[in-house]
């Protein structure tokens, strides 16, 4: 197995983070002129022989590697920012660590599952049947193309919001 580099992936992420941001936080200003400053990091999840778990830079990941997304935003406004959502990507060949996403407690966590709208979990989606009907089943982890948190409470003056959620690298 050869080693993948991250890189491009994470760029990606954060070009889609960020627009997400410029659309949702402040519909009227461009990104260069977010009232907000953000930073998307990446680690790699190394578990010690004693148990513990380690981060490193997340530069190359091979299958069955774990990389934790730890996001951060700041509103450097001079106002609060209400209907802010935070949204973090699943990158292609990755799946979504299940009990991984962390928040501000009251912060309602979504996914996004293809041919669905934004749901809380558990999850769902619609599957056909061989006889062309269909039903409703839950999603899965590897069903998700994206994440996001709808903040409970404005994001006021001066404020900061963290969030962090974990992918396996899956090819």
């Amino acid at each position: 197995m050869f080693a993948k580099p991250i890189v491009p992936r994470l760029v990606a992420g954060l070009s889609a983070l960020f627009i997400v941001l410029a659309v949702q936080a402040h519909a009227t200003t461009s990104v260069a002129d977010s009232p907000v400053e953000s930073s998307l990091e990446a680690f790699l999840v190394e578990v010690s022989s004693e148990g513990t778990e380690q981060f490193g830079p997340a530069r190359n990941v091979d299958p069955g590697d774990v990389i934790e997304y730890r996001i951060a935003h700041h509103n450097t406004s001079a106002g609060s920012l209400s209907g802010f959502i935070v949204a973090g990507p699943i990158p292609a060949g990755t799946t979504f660590v299940a009990g991984s996403a962390t928040g501000a407690p009251g912060d309602v966590f979504e996914v996004l599952v293809d041919g669905e709208d934004w749901q809380a979990l558990p999850a769902f989606k619609t599957v056909r049947n061989e006889d062309g009907t269909e039903r409703r089943v839950e999603a899965l982890p590897e069903d998700y193309r994206s994440i996001r948190w709808r903040l409970a409470e404005p994001l006021a003056e001066g404020a900061s919001t963290a969030n962090a959620y974990r992918v396996q690298v899956s090819e």
